[in-house]
C-alpha cells in the first residue's frame, strides 16, 4: 500500500509531525522522524518506519485517523512554528523547538 504525502506540519515543542496522506482514503498520520515527509513524496509504510525513494527510513506513528477538516485546519494553523507558513529562511523565534534541524529551513 503506497502513502501520498499531500500536507505535512511539525509540532516544533513535542517534535510530533502531522501529515495529511492518501491511499484510497484521506487519512492523518501522526509521528515522530528525524526525517521530514514533504509533500508529493510517495511512501510505503512498513513494521519500521516507511520506504521513500527505496530507502528505510525509521518513523514511529502514533495515530492514523480519517481525514478531518477541522481537525487538520487546527493542526495547519497554529502559530507554534514559523516555518509552517513561512517560506522563506528567517530566524526562528520558537525558544521551545525541540527539532535539531528545522526542515523548514529556519535558523535559530
Amino acid at each position: 500500500m503506497e502513502w501520498i504525502v499531500i500536507d505535512t506540519v511539525i509540532c516544533p515543542s513535542s517534535g510530533i509531525t502531522f501529515s495529511t496522506v492518501w491511499c484510497k482514503i484521506k487519512l492523518i498520520i501522526w509521528y515522530q522522524s528525524d526525517v521530514f515527509l514533504p509533500p508529493g513524496s510517495i511512501l510505503t509504510p512498513v513494521n519500521s518506519g516507511v520506504i521513500m525513494d527505496n530507502k528505510l527510513l525509521p518513523l514511529t506513528i502514533y495515530n492514523v485517523t480519517p481525514f478531518n477538516r477541522k481537525f487538520w485546519f487546527l493542526i495547519r494553523n497554529q502559530k507554534e512554528c514559523p516555518g509552517n507558513s513561512v517560506k522563506t529562511k528567517i530566524k526562528c523565534h520558537n525558544s521551545m523547538c525541540v527539532l535539531m534541524i528545522c526542515p523548514y529551513g529556519l535558523y535559530k
